[in-house]
């Protein structure tokens, strides 16, 4: 061969800090032969590995199956249904309603796929792991039906391989376990220590050809985690031996603000049909790795990725023991609940706690605390606190014993007379008796057939299906006025005495009525300020640049709601009390020996060349607008959401400096003007300004940050236009570039067939 190792990286060195701009790709040339050169091993991104369980004490028969991505186990029947989570584990006082086999699968599915609060521990009893080798990361679903839109390295494995690449021989794959945080592959798994292996078995494999590290996401990340790692552990000598190219598709350097939205408010990743809302933010908040691609520092020209609506709040606590045996006394047996719920409303917006058991006592206490959002200077005067005592069902088909008002005597009806002669066995031997014993059957049998038939099983049917679908029918009710009183109280806030009337008896307009007082606690929180959060429990989350980029003021489309303000990631996570998240950067990220968040993001790797690939010109995420939730209960076992996107928030014109706002969602488009830095020849690199946004998941300056490694390692960027993020991977523009790069070129003979390499660059 006349062409050696040396001779192929000298002519790529040719390419190096050059730009490519690829375009739509409408134009194809005629695609030259090629044949395998550099071994290629591949690192999935954030969800693109395939896993199984390995091992299950919740579901057994699902062990050495598939789970990510498997459709099945999370159970068809869940995408016709919404509302909260039904845990596997159900309280004894749930038993007896028969569980939707959907919502058992999905439970189920959650407790294997979620993590314990630490982020990075399974669940008692279960151990998820990847799948190993090329399966692991071409499709999340195989199949005839669903690879085409399950796909991940699926297209690129077919590319290489269309070249003459052969799995196991000079194409590999090293997935992970996407969920953790990078230590805890290593010291779990010895993933990279066994990727390490991988690499040298693929060198020797190939007549001591170094490897191109193919990464893809946060696997970009994982890939610059690894090269660090092997320079720890074997020296820079290791890598320049066993790594020919560092290449990063759609690389997350600087991290990427819509992993903070998603640990905000949650991330269904692409399972809306399938996951609720409250399963997407247990999802969201429980892995480990999230962390890994939020951003650190701003670059200097970007904006904020955080804008708090000034909005205050109300909490409303139910202090002392409602007693329900007020109301349910003359309820006849069979006929009493056995639970009931409480729900509290402000202004229109009504908040339910679950059911709560009653104690045998006939009392019941309600633990968690009711969040409502209010103005930005309190309750209005007008505002009123509504107190609601519900029971299962329909109340109508409850019966009652009809007693003597202000006594447990039973109430005497029109049945009374002849029941009398009944129990005294005739003895009046009056005539009237047996006429009235016939009379009275007769009539009786017909109201009971007629009340059972047309009334009380229609009654029945519509209670089940009630107590089925969740419903419930008020038993008491009380409210509360001049709730603005608590504006200003400090903490603890203003105690409220509550009676709550019996529904049955509340319509009455003279009598005596059915009722018990309860003590409400209500307290104001006004708007936090930017200066309030000290950012002292771990590195920074998003830190605003110190000469940003600041859009002109955001509004509202309904007016009287308070002003935006720019804020720091760390304060939108110590708002939503998401302490677990800030635990783990501390813990899992700053704590670690090989700094992942700066070490493995922003400085460049310890590799002799890095060939950058990217989408760009896609309306891409760079922020968000949070507002306060209208109202939620905090509650222990449950994750507390209380921010969620404004989505009537906007700027004064549809477009402003290139930045638009949808949804709620702050995005930079191709009109936005980016601080690029661009190759001029012999003189170093020049700043300037080009319109340009980025894939549609990660932002332009977060791409292009492997600029700024010029002066470490030689450093080629291609930018293909409208490609995005995760569709890049099926992108055939992609596949050339790869290709070109990996490959070397075959000059055939048309005459003979006989080819020949091409010895040219």
């Amino acid at each position: 061969r006349a062409r050696t190792l040396e001779a192929i990286t000298r002519a790529r060195r040719m390419a190096t800090m050059t730009d490519v701009d690829i375009g739509t790709g409408e134009d194809e040339e005629q695609v030259p032969q090629r044949k395998p050169f550099l071994p290629v091993l591949i690192i999935p991104g954030f969800m693109s590995s395939g896993l199984y369980v390995k091992e299950s004490g919740a579901k057994p028969s699902w062990e050495d199956k598939r789970i990510w991505l498997n459709l099945g186990s999370l159970g068809f029947q869940a995408m016709h249904f919404g509302g909260d989570m039904r845990l596997a584990s159900a309280s004894p006082s749930n038993d007896t309603v028969k569980k939707d086999e959907g919502y058992e699968m999905r439970s189920l599915w959650l407790q294997h796929m979620a993590l314990k609060q630490d982020m990075k521990t399974e669940k008692d009893g279960i151990q998820v792991r990847n799948i190993t080798g090329l399966a692991g990361v071409d499709y999340l679903t195989p199949g005839a039906l669903t690879s085409h839109v399950s796909y991940v390295f699926g297209p690129v494995i077919q590319a290489l391989q269309a070249v003459g690449y052969v799995e196991g021989q000079n194409l590999d794959a090293s997935p992970y376990d996407w969920r953790v945080p990078p230590h805890v592959l290593e010291d779990r798994d010895q993933y990279f220590s066994r990727t390490m292996v991988q690499v040298v078995d693929l060198y020797e494999k190939n007549k001591n050809t170094p490897v191109v590290l193919l990464g893809h996401s946060l696997g970009t990340k994982t890939a610059h985690y690894f090269l660090n790692f092997a320079k720890e552990k074997a020296g820079r000598g290791w890598i320049d031996k066993y790594v020919h190219t560092y290449m990063p598709v759609g690389a997350p350097h600087l991290g990427a603000p819509k992993a903070l939205r998603s640990i905000v408010s949650g991330d269904k990743m692409g399972l809306e049909t399938f996951l609720s809302s409250a399963e997407a933010l247990v999802m969201g908040r429980s892995f480990g790795s999230g962390p890994f691609l939020l951003p650190k520092e701003m670059p200097p020209d970007a904006t904020s990725t955080v804008f708090i609506r000034n909005d205050g709040s109300i909490e409303v606590a139910i202090s002392t023991n409602i007693d329900t045996e007020v109301f349910l006394k003359d309820r006849i047996q069979g006929h009493k609940p056995s639970k009931v719920k409480l729900i509290i409303s402000f202004d229109g917006t009504s908040v339910s706690m679950p059911f709560v058991p009653i104690n045998q006592d006939g009392t019941v206490k309600f633990e968690g605390t009711f969040i409502f959002r209010t103005p930005s200077n309190g309750p209005t005067p007008d505002s009123t606190l509504a107190v609601l005592l519900c029971e299962p069902g329909l109340g109508r088909a409850r019966k009652s014993q009809r007693t003597i008002r202000g006594t447990n005597e039973p109430r005497r009806t029109i049945w009374s007379g002849w029941a009398d002669c009944w129990r005294n066995k005739f003895k009046c031997y009056n005539i009237c008796c047996f006429f009235c014993i016939i009379l009275s059957l007769t009539a009786k049998t017909l109201l009971y057939i007629i009340y059972w038939v047309a009334c009380k099983s229609a009654m029945f049917t519509a209670d089940e299906l009630s107590k089925a679908a969740g419903g419930s029918s008020v038993v008491a009710a009380g409210k509360m006025s001049q709730i603005r009183r608590c504006v200003g109280s400090g903490e603890n806030g203003v105690a409220f005495e509550v009676d709550l009337v019996s529904e049955r008896d509340g319509k009455r307009w003279f009598g005596r009525k059915r009722k018990t007082t309860v003590t409400a606690n209500v307290k104001w929180i006004p708007p936090s300020k930017s200066t309030q959060y000290k950012n002292d429990k771990c590195s920074y989350l998003c830190q605003q640049p110190k000469l940003g980029r600041v859009l002109p003021e955001i509004k509202n489309k309904k007016k009287g709601w308070g002003k935006y303000e720019a804020r720091p990631g760390y304060d939108i996570l110590a708002l939503e009390r998401c302490h677990p998240v800030m635990e783990s950067v501390r813990n899992d990220y700053d704590n670690d020996s090989l700094d992942p968040r700066k070490r493995c993001a922003s400085d460049a790797p310890p590799v002799r060349r890095v060939k950058a690939i990217y989408g760009i010109n896609l309306p891409t995420e760079v922020g968000a607008v949070y507002k306060r939730v209208k109202g939620v209960v905090e509650r222990p076992d449950k994750v507390l959401n209380l921010f969620t996107l404004d989505t009537g928030a906007r700027l004064e014109s549809r477009v402003v400096d290139g930045y638009i706002i949808e949804g709620g969602i702050v995005k930079e488009t191709d009109e936005t003007k980016q601080l690029v830095k661009k190759p001029t020849g012999n003189d170093g690199s020049k700043s300037q300004y080009v319109s340009v946004c980025g894939d549609g998941t990660v932002p332009y300056w977060s791409l292009q940050h492997a600029r700024t490694w010029a002066s470490d390692c030689d450093v080629s960027i291609v930018e293909i236009d409208k490609a995005e993020h995760r569709e890049i991977l099926a992108d055939k523009r992609f596949h050339e570039v790869l290709c070109d790069y990996v490959c070397e070129k075959v000059d055939v003979d048309v005459e003979s067939g006989d080819g020949e390499d091409d010895l040219s660059a």
